[in-house]
C-alpha cells in the first residue's frame, strides 16, 4: 500500500487525541492544523480566517485531507485549498460542519476534481470509490475486530480496523477479562464512556459509535471458537434437522370416499353457502376460531433491527409454536416482503377472513402504532401489537409484585423507561393508569419533554403526558432518585453508577434483548433491589409469552371483538396474583407454571364479557378448563 499523507484539522484535545492515534497505529505520514478551541458563530471572510493561523502552505497538498468538526463557514474554504493544492480527497467528520451547504462542497468537488465524504462519525468510514480513502479506511473507521476466548471469558482482542478517535483500542484493552455474553454490550458502553468530541457533538453520535462497536464485537464473537457448541450453534443446527418449527395436522379422519366427500366436494358446499347466508357461521363450521395470524414485516426482529420479511420468519415461527403449546392456540407465520404501511395494512385485512385473531410483530416504530390503530378500526377481530401491550402487561405484572416486596406504591415512585419504542410507550400508558405521576422517557437523544424539537407524534403525545417537571438532559441525569428503571432500548447503555445515583430499594428492569441494558448481576453489585430481565438465564425473567398464549386463548373462547384496556388490565394482574408469596427473586411465574395460560385466559374472558366486547358468553371457570384440555394435549 503507497504511503499515504494526512493532514488533520483539529480543534483541542480531542483533534490532538485523534492524530496521536494515527500516528501510533499506521505507517501514515500525519501533519495538523489547529484551530481555536472556541470559534465564532459566524466567519464572515473564511479565507482571511485560515491564513491569519500561519498555516504550512504545504498543509494543503497532502493526499488526505481530515476536516474533523471544523465550522459551516470554514468548510467550503477547506476544500477549496485542498483542490488548489492538488489534494486527492476531503473526509468532513461531523454534520454540524456542513450545515445547509452540502450542495456547494459538492460543486466545489466537482469544480477541483476532488473526492469529498461526509461522515456524521469518524468510526462509520468504510471502503469508497477513492483509492486514498480506501487506503486509510484499511486500518480506520468502521470498527473490525480477532477475539479469541478461554473458559467463557474474553482472553485476547486485536484491532483490525479501528475509529480513528482511538475508542476502539481503549474499548479492545477493557474487554480482555469480560464474560462473553457481557461483551458486546461492555464494548458498546466501553466507546460510550471515550471522551472524543465527534461521539458527542453529533446529534445520536453516541449512540452510533456504541452500536458500530457492538456489532464489531458480536460479529468477531460469532467468528471465534466461542461459537464451537455455543446456544447459537445448536440452535442453527435444532432448525436445520427440523426444518422449521411448526407444521399443520388435519383434525379429520381421510381415509374413505364418503370422507373425501364430507370434508371436500360435493358435501363442503353446504358449509359454504350456510356461512354466505349467515357469516357468523363462519366459527361453527371452520377453524377461524382458533386461528391466528402472527404477522411481520420484519423491520424489528428481536434486538437484531430491520432483518425484512425473509429472516423473519424463524421468530414467527417460534411464536406460533409457542401460542400452540402453551395454550393450545393455531397461529400461522405470515411475513410480509414489503415496509410499506398501505401494503401491510391492506394485506392484513385482505387475509383477515381465515383468523379469529391477528398478532402484530416486529414491526418498528412509529409504524406499529399506525397500524394497529387503523386495522382496529378496520375489522371486527382483535388486533393486538405483543412488543406494546404484551411486553407492558408483562413488566406491570412484575412490578406490582416488587412494589410490594420494597413497600412502595405506584403513586409515590418515580420511573425511568429508556426507549420510547412501541414498548416503551404501551409501558408507559399502563403505568399512568395505575396512578403513577412521575415518568420519564429517555429515547436516543435524551430526555423527552414537552417542546423538544423534532419530536414525532407519538412521542409527542408522551412528552405531554409525562416528566411534568421539564426535566432535561440524558438518561444519567434522568436515572437520579428514580425508584424503578426500565429498559425497553439497547443494551450496555446503564452503568453502575447510575445504579448507585438511584433511590434506596431500588427496582431495575433491564429488558433489553439479547443483551439488557445493564446485566443483572452487575445492577445487583450496584445496590439494586429488585432486578428482573429478559434473559432466561436470571431470575425474573419479564417474558411476553407469560401473556399472549392466555390472552390471546380467553379472547378467542369468547369471540372478542378488541383486546382493550380491561383484558390487558386484567391479564397483568392475574400474572401477578400467580405468585402467592412475591420475593426479590420471584417477582413473576415461570412460563412453565401449567396454571398460567388457563388463569389468564378465564381472566381475559371474564373481562371481555363484563366490557361489552365479548360476541360468546361461556363462564370463565370453561374457559380455565377447556384452556388446561389443549395445553394436556401438547
Amino acid at each position: 500500500m503507497k504511503l499515504i499523507s494526512i493532514g488533520v484539522l483539529t480543534r483541542g484535545k480531542y483533534g490532538l487525541r485523534l492524530i496521536e492515534n494515527i500516528r501510533n497505529n499506521s505507517g501514515f505520514k500525519v501533519s495538523s492544523l489547529e484551530f481555536p478551541e472556541s470559534l465564532p458563530d459566524f466567519i464572515e471572510e473564511p479565507a482571511e480566517f485560515i491564513k491569519g493561523l500561519d498555516l504550512d502552505e504545504t498543509f494543503f497538498s497532502n493526499d488526505l485531507i481530515i476536516a474533523y468538526i471544523m465550522h459551516p463557514d470554514l468548510t467550503p474554504e477547506i476544500v477549496r485549498l485542498a483542490g488548489e493544492n492538488k489534494a486527492h480527497a476531503v473526509i468532513i467528520a461531523g454534520s454540524a460542519a456542513i450545515a445547509g451547504g452540502r450542495d456547494e462542497l459538492l460543486n466545489l468537488s466537482k469544480k477541483y476534481g476532488i473526492h469529498i465524504e461526509i461522515h456524521e462519525i469518524c468510526c462509520d468510514i468504510g471502503q469508497s470509490g477513492n483509492n486514498t480513502v480506501t487506503g486509510f479506511a484499511t486500518c480506520f473507521g468502521r470498527p473490525q475486530i480477532h477475539i479469541t476466548t478461554k473458559d467463557g471469558l474474553i482472553s485476547t482482542v486485536k484491532v483490525i480496523r479501528g475509529a480513528p478517535c482511538g475508542s476502539t483500542w481503549h474499548m479492545a484493552k477493557n474487554l480482555v477479562g469480560s464474560k462473553i455474553d457481557e461483551a458486546p454490550a461492555k464494548g458498546g458502553l466501553l466507546v460510550q464512556q471515550y471522551p472524543c468530541r465527534a461521539i458527542r457533538g453529533t446529534k445520536g453520535g453516541i449512540h452510533k459509535a456504541a452500536k458500530f462497536h457492538k456489532e464489531a464485537v458480536e460479529k468477531a464473537l460469532k467468528e471465534s471458537d466461542y461459537m464451537k457448541g455455543s446456544i447459537y450453534e445448536r440452535s442453527l443446527k435444532f432448525h436445520e434437522a427440523h426444518q422449521g418449527k411448526i407444521a399443520l395436522k388435519t383434525k379429520v379422519s381421510l381415509k374413505t370416499k364418503d370422507d373425501l366427500s364430507l370434508a371436500y366436494t360435493p358435501g363442503v358446499a353446504q358449509a359454504c353457502l350456510q356461512i354466505q347466508s349467515n357469516r357468523d357461521d363462519i366459527y361453527r363450521y371452520t377453524s377461524k376460531g382458533n386461528f391466528v395470524a402472527v404477522v411481520s414485516d420484519g423491520t424489528s426482529v428481536l434486538g437484531l433491527g430491520d432483518l425484512g420479511g425473509y429472516a423473519a420468519l424463524p421468530v414467527m415461527e417460534g411464536k406460533a409454536a409457542l401460542f400452540k403449546v402453551f395454550a393450545g392456540v393455531d397461529a400461522f407465520p405470515i411475513c410480509l416482503d414489503t415496509r410499506d404501511t398501505e401494503e401491510v395494512i391492506n394485506t392484513i385485512k385482505n387475509i383477515a377472513p381465515a383468523f379469529g385473531g391477528i398478532n402484530l410483530e416486529d414491526i418498528g416504530a412509529p409504524r406499529c402504532f399506525e397500524i394497529e390503530e387503523r386495522l382496529k378500526g378496520l375489522l371486527d377481530i382483535p388486533v393486538f401489537h405483543d412488543d406494546q401491550h404484551g411486553a407492558a402487561l408483562v413488566m406491570l405484572a412484575g412490578l406490582i409484585n416488587a412494589l410490594k416486596v420494597v413497600g412502595k406504591k405506584f403513586c409515590d415512585i418515580k420511573v425511568v423507561i429508556s426507549g420510547a419504542g412501541a414498548a416503551a410507550t404501551a409501558s408507559a400508558k399502563l403505568l399512568l393508569d395505575e396512578c403513577v405521576r412521575d415518568i420519564i422517557i429517555c429515547d436516543s437523544t435524551g430526555i423527552i419533554y414537552e417542546g423538544r424539537a423534532r419530536l414525532n407524534p407519538y412521542k409527542e403525545e408522551l412528552a405531554r403526558l409525562t416528566n411534568k417537571n421539564r426535566i432535561m438532559g440524558n438518561l444519567a441525569d434522568a436515572m437520579k432518585g428514580a425508584d424503578v428503571f426500565i429498559g425497553l432500548s439497547v443494551g450496555g447503555i446503564v452503568s453502575e453508577e447510575m445504579i448507585r445515583s438511584m433511590s434506596d430499594d431500588a427496582i431495575v428492569l433491564p429488558l433489553a434483548n439479547p443483551i439488557p441494558e445493564i446485566m443483572p448481576e452487575k445492577a445487583k453489585e450496584a445496590g439494586a433491589r429488585i432486578v428482573g430481565s429478559g434473559r432466561s438465564d436470571c431470575p425474573n425473567q419479564i417474558n411476553n409469552a407469560l401473556g399472549f398464549p392466555g390472552i390471546f386463548r380467553g379472547t378467542l373462547d369468547v369471540r372478542a371483538r378488541d383486546i382493550n384496556k380491561e383484558m390487558k388490565m386484567a391479564a397483568a394482574n392475574t400474572l401477578a396474583l400467580l405468585v402467592t408469596e412475591p420475593s426479590e427473586e420471584m417477582i413473576i411465574p415461570s412460563i412453565f407454571d401449567h396454571e398460567v395460560a388457563p388463569r389468564v385466559a378465564s381472566a381475559v374472558a371474564l373481562a371481555a364479557m363484563e366490557s361489552g366486547v365479548a360476541r360468546k358468553r361461556v363462564s370463565p371457570e370453561e374457559v380455565a378448563r377447556h384452556t388446561r384440555e389443549l395445553v394436556r394435549d401438547q
